[in-house]
């Protein structure tokens, strides 16, 4: 690494604005069920900077927001998000057991990302050291189109597919 700290990374992606950044940990999931569109929505209309999300892919080939790589703990169904298709997951609530969000689903990262206006950086996260080389192909020309002079964010918890990832994505900033 550069000795920068993560503040100092996301400075230039904020254009000068001025610190601390605040940043929307599964979205706000105090308000709102954890990575569904209501705590994104709910986390940027209370400012949030930057939204952080985790990814996993379904059988299909299709990223989607959820921390665990099971539905089990935020959804009412149960199983692996990579057996299961996105048609599947979209059939399932993710309202954590909140009634009064119980038409939440499973969010893709398309769906997450044109929420995010320019001035908010996303930030996913996967665990799996097998998704993330994934991510680098389909992710990148996901938020590409979204908007070009957007600044996006990535971070994972092991080095080696960071570099792979940043080698195909150069122009995302690396956590």
């Amino acid at each position: 690494m550069d000795g920068l700290s993560i503040a100092d990374r996301l400075a230039p992606a904020f254009q000068g604005r001025p610190r601390p950044y605040l940043m929307a940990h599964r979205g706000n999931r105090v308000a709102c069920p954890e990575n569904t569109l209501a705590a994104f929505r709910h986390a940027l209309a209370d400012g949030a900077d930057i939204i952080e999300t985790d990814l996993h892919l379904t059988a299909d080939g299709v990223f989607v927001c959820i921390h665990d790589a099971t539905v089990d703990r935020t959804t009412d169904g149960s199983g692996e998000v990579a057996r299961m298709t996105l048609a599947e997951l979209q059939g399932l609530s993710a309202a954590c057991g909140r009634p009064d969000h119980a038409a939440e689903r499973v969010p893709t990262l398309a769906e997450t990302a044109a929420l995010l206006p320019p001035t908010v950086c996303l930030l996913y996260t996967s665990d799996a050291a097998d998704d993330l080389p994934c991510v680098a192909p389909g992710g990148r020309r996901l938020l590409k189109k979204k908007n070009k002079k957007k600044t996006n964010i990535t971070r994972h918890h092991s080095p080696d597919p960071i570099s792979s990832f940043h080698t195909r994505a150069h122009h995302l900033t690396t956590l």
